[in-house]
């Protein structure tokens, strides 16, 4: 029939389109340079590279502690303290940074993990507080199970947080090799990994990390393979 004839030839057409156009895109988004990528962009390219399945071929040696944030000469990664930081201090974190998230560390001395809390679920539970009765600028917030001790001055009640705290983020170990990292991001589509070392926080890498991980070792190796 007429419809049996033309539908196989249609089928094959929308096929060789579809192709062409998802070889064109992933093309495209590998010129652009990578700080101009959008996070839709970015997931193409994190996803365009085949090296993932050619574990035995690449073998460049690169930890986790290697590439992850702060590196030497930079600021230290912005924490919160799980017992004991003001409503102020959280405020003016959030004034002077724009990150979209914070490590939450047992206290500043021993750096211990215990989560991690997003900006804006940090910065809705700190509005919503405020409008208690008790609670002010002063008032301190904690993301343990049992409020911190009332220290000499205090007069504004504390403020629990431990609802808004992801307990469980995802964290890998300093030593672990980046081409491990690169693979849990592009499956599980991550878009940061803390960086642990005996539970303690040591940085942190994020997708424009990853990005910029691959991007350098596509130029210390154009001719590979793994970058075709």
């Amino acid at each position: 029939s007429i419809f049996h004839s033309f539908f196989p030839s249609f089928c094959l057409s929308c096929s060789i389109c579809i192709c062409f156009t998802s070889f064109h895109s992933s093309r495209s988004v590998s010129n652009v340079p990578l700080l101009q990528l959008s996070s839709y962009d970015g997931h193409i390219l994190l996803n365009g590279y085949p090296f993932l399945d050619s574990k035995e071929e690449f073998e460049h040696g690169t930890l986790a502690c290697d590439v992850m944030h702060p590196r030497r000469n930079e600021a230290p990664l912005s924490t919160i303290s799980a017992n004991g930081t003001s409503i102020a201090d959280v405020d003016r974190l959030l004034e002077e940074t724009e990150f979209k998230g914070f490590p939450v560390v047992l206290d500043d001395e021993s750096q211990l993990l215990e989560g991690y809390v997003t900006r804006s679920e940090l910065k809705t539970a700190i509005e919503r507080a405020l409008q208690v009765e008790g609670i002010s600028n002063a008032s301190r917030i904690y993301f343990t199970e049992r409020a911190p001790r009332l220290l000499e001055g205090d007069q504004s009640d504390p403020v629990s947080l431990k609802k808004i705290l992801d307990e469980s983020p995802f964290q890998v170990s300093n030593q672990t090799p980046m081409e491990t990292v690169v693979e849990m991001f592009r499956k599980m589509g991550l878009r940061q990994a803390l960086i642990v070392r005996n539970g303690r926080l040591q940085g942190i890498i994020t997708k424009k990390d990853v990005l910029m991980h691959i991007d350098q070792l596509s130029q210390l190796e154009p001719d590979s393979q793994l970058f075709r």
